[in-house]
């Protein structure tokens, strides 16, 4: 899976707003942190998803998971920070972040 499908996968998987989360990178039924690939990861943020993403589409290649992470940090232009958690984390809604990112 190359960079722009992990984007596009992505932007699809969060029109289910529950999908996503904010303040970790994956978060379990409870609400609680866990790590992107944990099994008990339920939501997901944007870098934890493309990360996740990544590892079942291209096991050990990170090239398009740093593909797909450049596409993303070409759309913040908001503030000097192109941290993409910490743009993640300024939302209270994932559908914010859908329209900005599929513009």
């Amino acid at each position: 899976m190359n960079a722009s499908e992990l984007l596009s996968s992505m932007l699809s998987f969060f029109a289910t707003p529950t999908n996503w989360c904010s303040g970790a990178c994956a978060r379990d039924e409870n609400g609680m942190p866990v790590g992107p690939l944990s099994p008990n990861a339920v939501s997901w943020d944007i870098y934890g998803y493309l990360a996740k993403k990544n590892f079942e589409e291209n096991p050990g290649n990170f090239e398009q998971l740093h593909l797909a992470c450049d596409l993303v940090k070409g759309k913040i232009t908001e503030g000097t920070s192109r941290d993409i958690e910490a743009w993640n984390d300024r939302f209270e809604s994932v559908s914010d972040i859908i329209a900005i990112l599929s513009e």
